[in-house]
């Protein structure tokens, strides 16, 4: 109760309270002086009260302690992400910091040495990482470096690619240039059978 009292005291709205209560409540429960510590921090990385992400983000420090999160911060600078820009995607999708140590070299190798984009690709889209690297991620790449190569698509943002729906990317990517690329229905599923 006093850490709910110290939320609604910072301007935290009653109706995020409330749906964080049932969904985080763990990160509620920690004693009030790591709690307010945590809120303090929070609102230094520039996080607004009255913003659902506040929450979001208090919920991703209750989830790891100083030397967890150092330790992630280590893992996007090993690809040249700057602090700042680790920081600022935080703020934007807090659960970026969720994803294991492992999952983000594997993501960002992918992604940088496999894909060829720049490492600052997730700090300006971190969505990325709350995807499934086999499941969703490598598939869609599969098919979208294919219709790159046979010159069927142009420009695309991988953002799009990745968080549109299943079966939005199928009507969009797969179904769509079929008839031009035989075969890419099947390309789409050996990619994913290959990676689960």
């Amino acid at each position: 109760m006093v850490n709910i009292e110290m939320l609604r005291d910072e301007g935290v709205p009653q109706s995020n309270i409330s749906k964080f209560l049932i969904n985080h409540s763990r990160a509620l429960t920690i004693a009030t002086s790591k709690f307010e510590e945590n809120v303090q921090r929070i609102k230094g990385m520039g996080f607004d009260p009255s913003v659902t992400t506040f929450l979001l983000g208090l919920n991703g420090l209750a989830a790891m302690n100083k030397s967890t999160w150092e330790t992630k911060l280590n893992a996007y600078k090993k690809w040249n992400c700057a602090e700042e820009e680790i920081q600022n995607a935080f703020k934007k999708q807090p659960r970026f910091m969720l994803a294991s140590v492992k999952k983000i070299m594997s993501m960002m190798d992918y992604l940088v040495n496999q894909m060829g984009y720049n490492s600052s690709l997730t700090a300006k889209c971190p969505v990325i990482l709350c995807f499934s690297l086999e499941k969703r991620i490598i598939p869609r790449c599969v098919v979208i470096q294919l219709l790159v190569s046979l010159g069927q698509v142009k420009e695309h943002y991988l953002s799009t690619v990745l968080m549109i729906s299943e079966k939005s990317f199928l009507e969009k990517y797969v179904y769509k240039y079929e008839a031009e690329v035989p075969g890419l229905l099947k390309v789409y599923h050996n990619s994913l059978s290959t990676t689960s």
